[in-house]
């Protein structure tokens, strides 16, 4: 559907995050939880998290826990810190760049973010090269 619209691919993310019907329980859990909250917003993007609220609070179910305009807003003012580890990094660690490379960068952000964005570049290396 976005191709035969021609949206970009931000617009593209933002509707399929709005509509994955998986995002809705991340969201929910984002109305008690912060760090639900981040994990969300990393997932979908900012304006599709932001919708998936808005769904959230307009919803079938019972009113969210808080008001979701607070959660609305922390969406569009929370800036995604900087990943610290880059493909480079890998490269240098004998890595070839290709679909292995990418595999070990997803696994290093998942870990990056479930552990809140703290861990350095050296200790997400470290934990790679535990594996």
């Amino acid at each position: 559907m976005a191709a035969k619209l021609k949206m970009s691919n931000a617009e593209t993310r933002r509707l399929e995050g709005a509509v994955n019907p998986a995002a809705r329980e991340d969201v929910h859990e984002a109305f008690t939880d912060r760090a639900a909250a981040e994990r969300a917003i990393m997932a979908l993007g900012a304006r599709a998290f932001e919708d998936q609220v808005r769904l959230e609070a307009a919803g079938e179910t019972a009113p969210p826990p808080r008001d979701w305009t607070l959660l609305a807003r922390f969406a569009r003012e929370w800036k995604e810190p900087d990943f610290p580890v880059k493909g480079g990094d890998l490269i240098l660690l004998g890595y070839e760049p290709g679909p292995m490379l990418g595999d070990a960068l997803d696994e290093l952000k998942a870990i990056w973010i479930a552990d809140r964005f703290e861990p350095t570049k050296e200790e997400l290396i470290a934990r790679l090269t535990q594996h």
